[in-house]
Formats: structure tokens, C-alpha cells, sequence
């Protein structure tokens, strides 16, 4: 099934295949006018293929948020997973992401965050633990000062990887959207709050940039950053049941991804004298714009 967002062409297109069905997807925040686009939709359990159009106005953002993860795109194809006793991936195949992760610290076990600016062609995992260390209100405090700071893409992100200290990057991301009315705008639309990590936990944090994350053949195709967190080539298989080969070019990967996304064609029906009578429909696709998907009760799942 593919899913497409689009008041007025494909904004957003999200496709769910068996086995990797979306159990639980939400669309919390979808506004979009001219050339600039504000959503977040939020990741229960499963994984999700994205192929996000490029909005090019000032505070366009698209966050896909889990229990314990925020990935902020402007446009890209990816596919993010985020399935029960497996590490929480982020295959991006074209274009740049701004990811965060809750955590625990293995060695303290106090909260930390974790910032990476993800490039094309990689595909990054970060192990899941914050659900059983810390508690669900740690967590989401935690959680909403990654959103923030992720919300503002690389100069809270820098900050954060200068200084190590997260309510520094708090600051500058608060920096920013004062600075920017349409980054002030996105940061109200999707609700995020002044009054982040004002009390006394203490939060451990760290920044990687694209050079940090560089995967390279010497390291034998991927680069670990320690606290289990891992960086490898792409692997994404785009069409089910077909595996692109051990090491598929990117442009291969992307061409094929675009492909796998294309209304198939209406089968032609014909009578037993050969006229034909119709056309027979392709009820595996669902078709809607934002406003429908949110009537729809917030939730919506395989049809």
C-alpha cells in the first residue's frame, strides 16, 4: 500500500509493505501552504518508507518522532524502522537528516541524547534502552529537548557538539526561532515549549557530524560511535522479496525506490466476446489528502 499526502501533488508518500507492516502510525501535525510544509507524524511500532518532497520555505520541517527517537527532513527517501527488540534504524538514501536518540549511558545510567546529522547513502542504528532505564517522565523530557534542538537543524546541533552541554543547545535552538518568524511559527505548530529540562536532571549529550559518521571501505563498511550506535552503507530494498545485490550503487537504490512508489496501471477487463467493460481497480492503494487522513481519527492503518 502507498499513502499519499498531497493537497495539490505528492507532498508526502509513505508506503507500508508486508512484512513490514505500520502497526501504529499518527499524523499529529500536517500544515502545509505554498512552499512550505510543517508535519510530524509519530512511529509506534513498524517501519515506514518515506519518499518527502522538498519544501524550500523558511521553517519547513517533517519530524517522524518514536517513543524515544526524533528525525527531522526537509526532503529526502528513507525508511525508518522501529520495531520491538530490534535497534531503532534510519536508512537515508538521498539528501540530509537531523536525528536525535534518548538513551541511557551505559556506564552511569543517566539520560543522554545523542545527535547525528545523517548523510545520504548510510543507514544508522541506535539501540534501544531508554524504555526499560529510565522512567517514561525522564524520557519525555529528554525526548522534547532532542525535538527542540533537532527542530532547529545544525546551529543548536553544533552548539550541543561544541559544548557537550544539551540546555546550551536549548538555548541556541530558542535562539534561532526568535531570530527567524518562520522558524518561530514551525516551532508553535508543533508544539514545542520554552519550558524544557528546567529542573535538575541532568542530561548527558553528544554531536555527530556527516565526517563523524563517514563509512568507509578500510573500516569495513561501517563505523561504530560507541554505545552501541553504528553506521553502515544503504541496504534499502525498496520492492519486496528483492534484494539489490551485496553492494547496490546509490543511484541504483534511489532510481529503484522512486520506481517502487508509481501507480501501477488499472488492469483492462473484457467480456467473453472480447469487448472490453471496465477497468479493474487497484484497491491496494489509498489515496487522501492531509485533511482526511486526520479525520480520520488520528490513527489509520493497512486498509
Amino acid at each position: 500500500m502507498v499513502w499519499y499526502l498531497t493537497p495539490l501533488r505528492p507532498a508526502l508518500s509513505l508506503r507500508i509493505t508486508p512484512p513490514c507492516h505500520c502497526e501504529e502510525l499518527t499524523v499529529e501535525v500536517f500544515e502545509q501552504e505554498a512552499d512550505t510544509r510543517v508535519a510530524r507524524l509519530r512511529l509506534i511500532k513498524g517501519a515506514v518508507d518515506g519518499d518527502v518532497a522538498t519544501f524550500t520555505g523558511p521553517g519547513s520541517l517533517l519530524e517522524i518522532v518514536t517513543e524515544d527517537s526524533v528525525v527531522a527532513v526537509v526532503g529526502t527517501k528513507l525508511k525508518v524502522e522501529n520495531r520491538e527488540g530490534r535497534d531503532f534504524s534510519v536508512d537515508l538514501l538521498e539528501g540530509v537528516a537531523y536525528v536525535a536518540h534518548v538513551s541511557a549511558d551505559e556506564a552511569t545510567g543517566q539520560p543522554r541524547v545523542d545527535f547525528f546529522t545523517q548523510t545520504e547513502g548510510t543507514v544508522l542504528s541506535l539501540p534501544k534502552n531508554a524504555g526499560t532505564m529510565l522512567s517514561p517522565e525522564v524520557r519525555e523530557e529528554a525526548l522534547r529537548a532532542a525535538e527542540a534542538i533537532v527542530s532547529s537543524c545544525l546551529e543548536a546541533m553544533n552548539e550541543v557538539r561544541v559544548t557537550g552541554d544539551i540546555r546550551r543547545g536549548l538555548d541556541r535552538a530558542r535562539e534561532v526561532a526568535r531570530a527567524s518568524s518562520a522558524r518561530d511559527s514551525a516551532f508553535r505548530t508543533l508544539g514545542i515549549e520554552e519550558n524544557i529540562l528546567d529542573g535538575d536532571i541532568t542530561v548527558v549529550s553528544s554531536a555527530f557530524t556527516g565526517e563523524d559518521m563517514a563509512v568507509t571501505e578500510d573500516g569495513g563498511g561501517k563505523a561504530e560511535l560507541g554505545n552501541g550506535i553504528s553506521v553502515a552503507m544503504s541496504v534499502l530494498r525498496p520492492v519486496e522479496g528483492i534484494l539489490l545485490g551485496e553492494e547496490p550503487e546509490l543511484d541504483d537504490l534511489i532510481n529503484r525506490f522512486e520506481e517502487s512508489f508509481k501507480l501501477p496501471q488499472p488492469i483492462e477487463i473484457f467480456n467473453g466476446a472480447g469487448v472490453k467493460i471496465g477497468k479493474q481497480p487497484t484497491p491496494e492503494r489509498w489515496f487522501a489528502n492531509p485533511e482526511e487522513v486526520m479525520r480520520m481519527g488520528e490513527q489509520f492503518h493497512d486498509m
